[in-house]
């Protein structure tokens, strides 16, 4: 991907760019959200790229106006988007998330690969995740342990906790640890 959305060649992008810059890419996301989705559905985002200690990403600008693009592509598709962020200084230069607005907090959450003063190297997310979504495709009582089969943020933060380390765990960013990731809620937040 770029700021335009989906690209199969390779270009670096240097300069600032601004939110509209990456409404092309909002875009493509809004439009892949839409492929066979189903209420409850998350939406896992999966970004892997040289990022710096100045909140910038390869190809894609700075950090924080992609974390509102997706942020925003999730409220207007009412769908939960989760981002896992690969790439060195992972938390450098991250909006809270209580900076986006209620309904994007609900909505948007997100693991990071590392701090902000620190380097992250492209073979450690994979044996992450095997293990995280195993332990979700499984039923695992590690990741859920009231056996609701809904995933929240802190259940998340304490499985990453038990499994990769204290520091992995504060790495989990979401509205607050009862905010659902993972499971059948879509039609809570469809109640009236």
């Amino acid at each position: 991907i770029n700021k335009e959305g989906r690209t199969q060649e390779s270009i670096a992008v240097s300069q600032e760019i601004s939110l509209d810059d990456l409404e092309g890419l909002k875009r493509f996301i809004s439009e892949q959200m839409k492929v066979g989705a189903k209420p409850g559905d998350t939406l896992i985002v999966y970004t892997i790229g040289h990022g710096g200690g100045d909140g910038s990403l390869m190809r894609l600008g700075q950090r924080g106006k992609l974390m509102y693009a997706l942020a925003a592509a999730a409220e207007e598709n009412d769908q939960e988007v989760f981002w896992w962020q690969l790439s060195c200084h992972a938390a450098a230069e991250l909006p809270k998330i209580s900076d986006l607005n209620e309904a994007q907090q609900n909505l948007f959450s997100m693991v990071a690969s590392s701090t902000a003063h620190e380097l992250s190297y492209f073979t450690t997310q994979g044996k992450q995740m095997e293990i995280t979504f195993s332990a979700l495709a499984e039923k695992d009582p590690a990741i859920d342990p009231d056996k609701d089969n809904i995933i929240t943020a802190g259940e998340l933060r304490q499985f990453m906790i038990s499994k990769f380390g204290q520091k992995r765990g504060s790495l989990v960013y979401a509205k607050s640890d009862d905010e659902p990731i993972f499971g059948f809620y879509g039609l809570f937040n469809q109640i009236p």
